[in-house]
């Protein structure tokens, strides 16, 4: 027997041989675009409710971290670098935060720096910020 497939506008026609079965949509449902994307099991798009005014981004502030200002005395590889403070007579190893890196924000041996410790770890930090 021969099997040959026929799509056509309103409805999905499939002869079998002599035989020919009709599989077509709603009467309602014919001449309408919605009608054909349900009855091919497509949902229609709900329209999405967007607020008005986007909320600013929340910003993490953190409670627990140190902040003092230091100067650059070593560049060591993989956005390391050795700052000596300037409140404190003590090198601190620092690596650069994600924001400075994310903006490619270069720095250099002797800039001025803010840098964030944590007060569990004092001799470990992270460079928030380049002075000019």
């Amino acid at each position: 027997q021969v099997v040959s497939r026929t799509v056509s506008r309103n409805a999905c026609a499939v002869r079998l041989g002599e035989k020919l079965a009709r599989h077509s949509l709603a009467p309602e449902a014919r001449h309408s675009i919605s009608g054909r994307m349900v009855a091919w099991g497509k949902k229609k798009k709900q329209q999405q409710n967007k607020p008005a005014q986007r909320e600013a981004p929340k910003v993490k502030e953190n409670d627990n971290v140190i902040t003092v200002e230091g100067q650059v005395v070593d560049a060591l590889p993989s956005t390391l670098f050795k700052v000596k403070l300037n409140e404190v007579d003590q090198e601190v190893l620092c690596q650069l935060a994600g924001k400075m890196r994310k903006n490619n924000i270069r720095v250099l041996i002797g800039d001025r720096v803010r840098v964030e410790l944590s007060p569990y770890d004092l001799t470990k930090g992270r460079i928030s910020f380049r002075y000019r």
